[in-house]
């Protein structure tokens, strides 16, 4: 959705209420689709530190994260 010239995700950010802005792309393989989804919505919300520290949690999964140009 588009407002003002401003695009926002699907993905609502928990800290501001709004949809995302910023445009980052998670790929998750994990062991469930359950898990792969969670985990791809929290990496696109979280920096990389943070995501790292959370994919470390989960040794059975692995993930892509990309950052894209606007």
């Amino acid at each position: 959705m588009i407002i003002g010239g401003v695009r926002y995700s699907h993905v609502i950010d928990p800290r501001t209420g709004m949809g995302l802005t910023s445009r980052r792309e998670a790929t998750v393989v994990a062991p469930d689709g359950v898990t792969a989804d969670g985990l791809a919505t929290a990496l696109t919300l979280l920096d990389d530190t943070r995501g790292a520290r959370l994919l470390q949690s989960f040794p059975r999964a692995v993930a892509r994260v990309r950052r894209h140009s606007l």
